[in-house]
């Protein structure tokens, strides 16, 4: 008759392990009622042993520790019980569970987004080339305006320019050229062709990219849902930084 080889570590109801009087720790719980109603119909027996680590099983730099160690290692025959996932499957071969563990992961939540350039990221590159080229067009236009019109004490075409490009991308985000009596604008607000070129940019250019922008950042931050830290058993035996632990700030 063959005698298994069986390693336990304690997870109640399923494994429940029986300290006695000597110190010594007897296999209790489910896990014994199912290994003693099979041999009943069938011809084994077995003996048990405690996991005195509590070590379930973990592959570090390539190796197997815990109880799937000794079964990897040929030093049990029948262990567990386990969390089922890849890994394990691919170093044991794991039966048709006998019941689920009603356990649930409890963990903090964290942004489902961290990128820092997001803000930049809701255009694509080629729509801000196409706002910035505008920019630069209105200002050209801005610039040939005010070196045309007649009036004394102008300003070079690199300032003149150079104002006209900053007063319109200020124009991006709702502001508006300011006082008339400001240098650019007291000698130029008066030309018709001015006041349409500076109507178009901030009507069919300014106001539409302003609210569309403004829309898409709504709708980026929306969808920025809160996620949990870990929710599934894989990316909890990735977390490095967690443990169980009462008393530990980042325990589960």
């Amino acid at each position: 008759m063959p005698v298994y080889r069986v390693r336990y570590a304690p997870w109640i109801p399923f494994v429940d392990p029986i300290v006695k009087e000597n110190g010594t720790v007897e296999l209790g719980g489910i896990a014994k009622d199912v290994y003693e109603a099979m041999k009943i119909f069938m011809t084994f027996d077995y003996e048990s042993t405690y996991q005195t680590d509590n070590i379930y099983g973990a592959k570090v730099n390539g190796t197997w520790t815990g109880m799937i160690g000794s079964m990897v290692n040929n030093e049990s025959d029948i262990s567990g019980p386990y969390y089922i996932d890849e890994a394990r499957a691919s170093a044991m071969e794991f039966s048709v569970p006998v019941a689920y563990s009603p356990l649930t992961l409890i963990s903090g939540l964290v942004s489902s987004n961290k990128d820092p350039f997001l803000i930049l990221a809701l255009f694509s590159v080629p729509l801000w080339l196409s706002i910035l080229l505008s920019t630069v067009v209105v200002s050209v236009t801005a610039t040939l305006i005010y070196q045309v019109l007649p009036f004394p004490g102008k300003r070079g075409i690199l300032a003149t320019f150079s104002k006209y490009l900053w007063a319109f991308q200020l124009g991006l985000i709702g502001k508006d050229f300011g006082d008339d009596k400001r240098w650019f604008i007291k000698h130029v607000c008066s030309s018709p062709s001015f006041r349409l070129l500076q109507s178009l940019w901030f009507t069919a250019a300014c106001l539409v990219i302003m609210y569309t922008y403004q829309g898409a950042i709504v709708s980026a931050f929306a969808a920025d849902r809160l996620k949990p830290r870990v929710s599934n058993i894989e990316e909890l035996l990735k977390e490095s930084k967690l443990g169980i632990s009462p008393n530990s700030k980042e325990s589960l």
